[in-house]
């Protein structure tokens, strides 16, 4: 027995039909591109993150996946354990005070603040993803993040203990927080919204919907903005202006909607998206002497 076969015993003794072997990377994230996942792992508690994190402190790659956009999964797949936190999917409120968790969809937030007429995250309508993926990546516009809202979260830090935090003490920044370097797992998030009327939260909403719509490329698959805002400018006008909106290698074209955009035309490879993203960084480059920064991660082999 090789040591990935005594993985998957140990996986299946400890998560039995919540653990598939072999899956589809492609169908995980919102480019649809990527090759097999060794293990998926659909986790429901703390005992279980704890488990996880004793098998990454023996080697073992472990990652956490909310809906699979801003990322690009290798070609080669990934020789290790992809998570889902479907478990950790809990919302309740106090008054104007919100609490999740990890695992709930953005959707399903702003959907819970219009029942309960909170307003103040509606500028997450349209971000595809989980709470916990958004606090990592600090989600939000050019001028409003998620941070902005938390109050305290929860998680299992990289020596593996369970820390509870003030939003006040973590770092944040533009499309990163502290959190990236210093959290295993995020398990909850409490944040505090504003009191308002169902009504007008749903209108709010709307409207960031259909400017998102209107502006962004939804027919195709994408991972979401594919580099960082550089500051004081933006990264889809440098972009633009170095006449590369269209531009493709293989199935991969940077859209004609939004120039920050990679859309995936139909069997585009990872490998594709990565080369596409060097053309433009080098065109940019040259042109402006400004280096685009990655807002997507690239993970697993052969990138």
């Amino acid at each position: 027995m090789n040591q990935m076969d005594g993985i998957r015993d140990v996986l299946t003794q400890k998560f039995g039909s919540r653990v598939l072997f072999d899956c589809d990377g492609a169908q995980l994230t919102t480019m649809r591109t990527g090759g097999k996942i060794f293990a998926l792992v659909d986790v429901q508690n703390e005992d279980e993150i704890e488990f996880l994190f004793g098998m990454k402190q023996n080697g073992i790659a472990v990652r956490f996946l909310g809906c699979g956009s801003n990322v690009l999964l290798g070609d080669r797949g990934f020789k290790g354990i992809i998570c889902i936190s479907r478990g950790f999917a809990t919302i309740n409120a106090d008054g104007a005070k919100i609490s999740t968790g990890s695992g709930l969809l953005l959707k399903k937030f702003l959907a819970f603040s219009i029942r309960h007429g909170l307003k103040g995250a509606e500028f997450l309508a349209g971000v595809p993803g989980t709470i916990g993926g958004a606090l990592m990546l600090n989600a939000g516009t050019k001028t409003e993040y998620i941070s902005q809202l938390l109050s305290s979260v929860k998680f299992l830090d990289q020596s593996g203990s369970w820390q509870e935090k003030e939003s006040s003490s973590i770092p944040w920044g533009y499309r990163d927080s502290g959190l990236r370097n210093e959290a295993f797992f995020i398990a909850k998030a409490s944040f505090v919204l504003h009191p308002s009327s169902s009504i007008e939260v749903r209108k709010t909403i709307q409207q960031y919907m259909q400017m998102r719509k209107l502006t962004q490329p939804w027919d195709l698959p994408s991972a979401g903005s594919v580099f960082k805002n550089p500051p004081g400018m933006f990264a889809g006008k440098l972009i633009e202006e170095a006449g590369l909106k269209g531009f493709a290698i293989g199935g991969a074209r940077i859209s004609e909607k939004h120039a920050n955009f990679i859309v995936n035309t139909g069997g585009a490879t990872a490998q594709d998206v990565r080369f596409l993203m060097e053309h433009v960084q080098k065109v940019v480059m040259a042109k402006y002497n400004i280096m685009l920064e990655p807002e997507i991660e690239l993970i697993g082999d052969c990138l």
